[in-house]
């Protein structure tokens, strides 16, 4: 135990040294080569092998996200234990919740899929909401403030364009919505390391700060960030934590595992052992996610698309955001021909969105799959990035009631693939005008057959390709579902009919491994705590 508390030491002397030229030279001279050998323990070799990389690394590698993350737990330790906390959330005055790390652990619940026609942004903020509400009625008082940070959506936010339309979206909603009826407090910081925040923070006295720190997610097989993204976020979140351990003094509660309903919240709390040097935090921190130096540009009136949204849109917020992407989007993009037929269909969907409730757009549970060609896609992903900073930067008297709905990727397949199909397709007075007056704006030409003309078009430059299959039946079909075996006949033989129906989805039966025996003791044990399902299913 000796032996390895000093070699830990002796890393982190190194480790934080490493940028001080004086400092590491006087060091090295001193370490205990001998002891670097095969011949140590085991216990001892992880530790050996971090001061290995430390002497032989030079000093750009070592800050780099990828290093960090597989070694910032051993420099800084942290212990976990799984609490059961509802008395702390109902009876604290003051409590934080971070939330670029809430978006993006229900970007991958099991029920989300950001991925199929590019997303909406409805279904996130639903989920969002609930548990919010959820924590509001443990002390029926809003007693916590929701906390987003630009350094966190700098590391993400060219990573899935939706990701950071949803994030605008879901800022614009809880402001405008719910912050006016006093239920909810939100704040939005460049940075944790900023004065404002600190301050900010000395004045709340927050007894907790409820956080994912982003070490359950695949980093080999995610579908929504890239493996040096997840890495730089883990990195990012561990100094963010032992930031708020120290400085900001309070206590770490984790969303990994979350266990949460209206009388019962059960999470893990973890705690470091080491103070992270301040200094050294500023450098990786602007390291990992440099500030954003915005350019002064001089913006357009948009005083016309603003009363245009008044008077026939009911005062929508919605109808002038896409309006002003789409002309940003027109004036950026070279290929006019490609911008004449992709934003009518853009103004129709948004048009849509404000004619038809949740109610009315009962889409059916599997549409005929539609596919994009790299140039559509790729056009849709920008038009996400110019929505979703527009969103961002702009201030409007216009109704926001409804900005949560802002896109919505199944109703968009489903018209493009209504308007293939129907031969003369004809819109309500109302929805019409809406189209008409939003295409005269942007100097678009439109007649009575402009959606079935361009989708013709589309189809036949191979831009948009129907197929009579759903694309649910497409996923099933590449998808297995993987189902662990349990060394129990009777559950098998309730499993095997299950397995088999041809009307089900097929799955295979797995043998446990190490991953999925619980354990609920160590430094690191809440990563191995796996039950059955998704890891945020039980949120």
């Amino acid at each position: 135990q000796i032996v390895t508390i000093v070699l830990k030491q002796i890393a982190l002397h190194i480790f934080e040294s490493i940028n001080a030229d004086s400092k590491y030279q006087r060091l090295i001279p001193y370490l205990p080569f001998h002891i670097l050998s095969s011949s140590v323990p085991s216990i001892h070799q992880p530790i050996l092998t971090v001061i290995q990389t430390l002497i032989s690394t030079n000093k750009t590698e070592t800050n780099t996200g990828s290093f960090l993350s597989n070694n910032i737990d051993i420099l800084y330790p942290n212990s976990a234990r799984f609490v059961d906390v509802r008395q702390e959330f109902r009876d604290t005055t003051s409590y934080f919740i971070d939330g670029d790390s809430l978006l993006l652990s229900i970007a991958h619940h099991t029920n989300i899929n950001l991925d199929l026609y590019n997303g909406n942004t409805l279904h996130v903020i639903f989920i969002i909401e609930r548990i919010l509400l959820t924590l509001f009625h443990q002390s029926d008082q809003c007693n916590f403030t929701v906390v987003f940070f630009d350094c966190h959506y700098n590391l993400y936010r060219k990573e899935k364009s939706m990701l950071g339309l949803v994030r605008s979206c879901l800022i614009g909603h809880l402001s405008k919505n719910v912050d006016q009826y006093r239920s909810m407090k939100i704040k939005q910081f460049s940075s944790w390391l900023d004065d404002d925040y600190l301050k900010f923070g000395q004045e709340e006295k927050p007894m907790f700060l409820f956080h994912h720190d982003m070490s359950t997610f695949d980093k080999e097989n995610d579908k929504l960030l890239s493996k040096e993204t997840l890495e730089n976020l883990f990195c990012m979140y561990r100094l963010f934590s032992n930031y708020h351990q120290y400085v900001i003094k309070c206590q770490l509660y984790l969303l990994n595992k979350l266990t949460l309903t209206e009388t019962a919240v059960k999470c893990f709390q973890i705690q470091f052992n080491q103070k992270y040097p301040l200094e050294l935090l500023n450098k990786i921190v602007n390291m990992l996610s440099p500030k954003l130096h915005m350019n002064g540009v001089q913006q357009p009136d948009w005083s016309k698309f603003e009363k245009l949204s008044q008077d026939i849109s009911e005062n929508d917020i919605r109808l002038f955001l896409y309006l002003k992407t789409i002309f940003y989007f027109n004036e950026e993009n070279r290929d006019q021909r490609f911008v004449q037929l992709f934003s009518p269909l853009l103004i129709l969907h948004v048009a849509l969105l404000n004619r038809l409730s949740l109610t009315d757009r009962h889409l059916p549970s599997s549409i005929p799959s539609v596919t994009y060609s790299p140039t559509l896609a790729q056009s849709i992903v920008e038009f996400q990035q110019h929505l979703a900073s527009n969103l961002a930067s702009h201030i409007s008297s216009l109704s926001w009631s409804k900005i949560a709905d802002l896109f919505d990727g199944r109703l968009f397949a489903f018209t493009l693939n209504q308007i293939y199909q129907s031969p003369k397709m004809c819109l309500d007075p109302k929805t019409y005008l809406i189209v008409k007056e939003s295409l005269d704006a942007l100097n678009i030409a439109s007649n009575e057959n402009i959606f079935q003309d361009v989708i013709k078009e589309l189809v036949q430059a191979n831009d948009i390709i129907f197929s009579s299959s759903s694309s649910i039946q497409q996923q099933q079909q590449s998808n297995k579902q993987k189902i662990i075996r349990i060394s129990n006949p009777l559950l098998d033989a309730y499993l095997k009919p299950l397995i088999s129906s041809n009307d089900a989805i097929k799955a295979e039966l797995t043998t446990p491994d190490e991953s999925q025996i619980i354990r609920s003791e160590g430094k690191i044990s809440w990563e191995k705590y796996i039950d059955v399902g998704n890891e945020i299913d039980r949120i």
